[in-house]
């Protein structure tokens, strides 16, 4: 069977146009498939990581409250007063030595004492308030903070208040409760 020029031409055409759409139905297969392959690559390593990240951060949240205790149990012996007010040149040591005996009525104060200062910070500025800075004291055992707390009773009408020295946590934590407590009553 002889083919003329024409149907040369028309087999060429056929041919181009079968290729072309084998070449573009092929193409878009591999497209497909390599796109769902990479999709999945894609959910596989985000999943993983999401994996790692929630576990980095549940091991954050364990070392964060491992450090809040440690940090609270080196404040075991430790209370902050609140309103005893300021003088030039205070010597806080004196002064807390003669607040637990005078007021708080404690005889065996020279050796309670372990170390005292006033508490200043950024957040608080005595000249701008007309309260004075709190004193923090440790005490040279628990037995010696616990007299404290058991006489503090002594302290009621005074202006001078007397509470355990809590890391920021606790703090931000009794603050909301007390909130909390006083709201749900008034």
């Amino acid at each position: 069977m002889s083919f003329t020029r024409t149907d040369k031409a028309e087999l060429i055409d056929i041919i181009k146009e079968t290729f072309n759409s084998l070449s573009e139905e092929i193409s878009t297969k591999i497209t497909d498939s390599v796109t769902k392959n990479i999709e999945q690559k894609i959910i596989e390593v985000f999943a993983n990581y999401e994996n790692k990240i929630a576990g980095l951060e549940k091991e954050n949240n364990l070392l964060r409250n491992e450090i809040d205790t440690l940090e609270q149990d080196t404040r075991r012996n430790s209370i902050r007063i609140f309103g005893i007010p300021e003088r030039d040149n205070e010597d806080t040591l004196t002064m807390m030595k003669s607040f637990l005996s005078d007021k708080l009525k404690l005889p065996q104060t020279a050796n309670m004492i372990d170390r005292c200062h006033r508490i200043r910070s950024h957040n608080f500025i005595a000249s701008s308030s007309n309260k004075s800075a709190p004193i923090i004291v440790k005490f040279s055992s628990y037995l010696a903070k616990d007299q404290i707390n058991k006489s503090k009773k002594l302290l009621k009408g005074s202006g001078i208040s007397i509470s355990d020295d809590l890391t920021k946590k606790r703090y931000d934590l009794y603050r909301e409760a007390v909130i909390k407590r006083f709201r749900h009553f008034n």
